[in-house]
C-alpha cells in the first residue's frame, strides 16, 4: 500500500488507517529575507571584483559597495601581473579609493599583489606604481616585505629601478623625492553558497541582461563604456536616502551611483542609515533564535548549488539540506553537511530543529536517509 504524503489533519482524517511517509516542512525565501543582512561596508574605499568573460574579451569588473559606481575595464588576461597593473591604473585614471577589495576563488584576483608604490617627484607630481614583486625574484630578495623593506627603509634605488624598468622605464628614478606605500586589503571568500560578492555578481548579470544575446556587442569596449555610463547616472534602487523634507511627498531620495561616489558625506549618510538597519535586523534574528546556536546543533539549511555542478539538478524542496552547525562567521553559518563537506550559508538561510543527531526527529532521519 502507498504510504500517506500529505500533511493536512483534515485529509489525514479520512486515512488515519494508512501508513504515513515521514513529514519534513520546507519553509520559503521570501519569507527568511527579511532576516538577511544588509550589504554595504563600515568604510569607504570598499569594492567587490570579479572577472567578465565574453567572446575572446576579459573584462575586470570592479563595484563600490556602498556607492555602486561601476568601473569595467578590458585586460589582456588574467596573469596576476596584469591585474594588478590595471588596478592601479584604475585608482590613478579615475581618480578613486580602493582600500578592500572582496573577490572569489579567481586565481587572478586571488595573487594580486595588494602594495602600490606612490612615488611623489621633485616637481610635486605623483606616480602610482604597482609592487610587481616576482620581476625582482632574480634578484636575492625574497618575498614582498623584504622587497618593500628595501625601498622604503632602506631607500634601496637599485630595487626600486628593477620595479620601475618592468612597469614604466620612462619613470627617472633621480627625479624621485620620496615613496610610500598604498596599501590594499584583499577580502578572499571562495564560498558559492554565502552570497559574500553578490553586488558584483549581480551587477554583471544586469550587464548581460542589458545586452541581451549581442556578444558582439558586449565584447565591444565602447560599448561597455556606454553601458557603465548609463548604470552609473542612473538613479539606484539600493541608493535611497531618507527625506526628512516633509512638505515633499516621496518618502526617500534616490541617487545615482556618480552622484554618491562624488560626496563622500552623502556615503557616510548612507553607512549610518545602513547601520541603523543592521542593528533591525540582528535584533529580528535574535528574537527569531538565529543566533543561538550552538556547536553541534542540527540545522535544516538552504543551499543554492547554482554556481556548482550540481545546477541542473531537480530541486524538490528550499531548505534541501541536513547539516550540523560548527560556528558563525561574518553573518554567515559554517556547518558540516551529511557528506562531511564544510559550508558557508547565509544565517537567514538557516533553521535549527535539534539541539543534536540523538534528538532528531525520526522524519528528518527517514526523509534524508540518515
Amino acid at each position: 500500500m502507498l504510504a500517506y504524503p500529505f500533511s493536512s489533519k483534515y485529509k489525514f482524517f479520512e486515512f488515519k488507517n494508512v501508513p504515513r511517509e515521514p513529514y519534513v516542512p520546507d519553509y520559503k525565501l521570501k519569507a527568511c529575507k527579511q532576516y538577511m543582512k544588509p550589504n554595504f561596508s563600515n568604510e569607504p574605499g570598499c569594492w567587490e571584483a570579479d572577472l567578465m568573460f565574453v567572446k575572446n574579451t576579459i573584462y575586470l569588473v570592479l563595484i563600490n559597495v556602498n556607492t555602486r559606481f561601476l568601473i569595467v575595464e578590458p585586460i589582456e588576461s588574467k596573469e596576476t601581473r596584469v591585474l594588478s597593473i590595471k588596478i592601479t591604473d584604475i585608482i590613478v585614471n579615475y581618480d578613486v579609493d580602493i582600500f578592500t577589495i572582496k573577490c572569489d576563488g579567481e586565481k587572478g584576483l586571488q595573487a594580486v599583489q595588494n602594495d602600490i608604490i606612490v612615488l611623489r617627484t621633485n616637481d610635486d607630481g605623483i606616480v602610482f606604481v604597482p609592487a610587481i614583486h616576482n620581476i625582482v625574484y632574480k634578484s636575492s630578495l625574497r618575498g614582498k616585505e623584504k622587497i618593500l623593506n628595501e625601498i622604503i627603509n632602506k631607500h634601496n634605488t637599485n630595487v626600486l629601478k628593477t620595479i620601475l624598468s618592468e612597469y614604466n622605464d620612462e619613470i627617472d628614478v633621480n627625479t624621485i623625492k620620496s615613496w610610500s606605500v598604498y596599501r590594499i586589503k584583499f577580502v578572499v571568500n571562495s564560498s558559492p553558497y554565502a552570497l559574500a560578492h553578490k553586488t558584483v555578481d549581480s551587477v554583471i548579470r544586469t550587464l548581460r541582461n542589458a545586452f541581451g544575446t549581442n556578444d558582439t556587442k558586449i565584447a565591444n569596449n565602447n560599448y561597455m563604456q556606454q553601458m557603465v555610463n548609463y548604470y552609473n547616472n542612473t538613479p539606484h534602487n539600493s541608493l535611497r536616502v531618507r527625506n526628512y523634507n516633509y512638505e515633499s511627498d516621496s518618502k526617500y531620495i534616490y541617487y545615482t551611483p556618480a552622484q554618491m561616489q562624488n560626496d563622500i558625506d552623502l556615503e557616510w549618510k548612507y553607512i549610518r542609515m545602513m547601520r541603523s538597519k543592521l542593528q533591525s535586523i540582528h535584533k529580528k534574528q535574535q528574537h527569531k533564535g538565529l543566533l543561538t546556536y550552538k556547536k553541534g546543533n542540527i540545522i535544516l539549511v538552504h543551499v543554492d548549488y547554482g554556481k556548482t555542478k550540481k545546477k541542473f539538478d531537480k530541486r524538490r524542496r528550499v531548505f534541501n539540506e541536513i547539516a550540523e552547525f560548527l560556528a558563525y562567521s561574518n553573518g554567515n553559518v559554517i556547518c558540516k553537511l551529511q557528506n562531511g563537506n564544510l559550508i558557508q550559508v547565509p544565517i537567514a538561510y538557516t533553521k535549527k530543529i535539534a539541539n543534536s543527531y540523538d534528538e532528531l526527529n525520526k522524519d528528518y532521519k527517514l526523509y534524508f536517509g540518515m
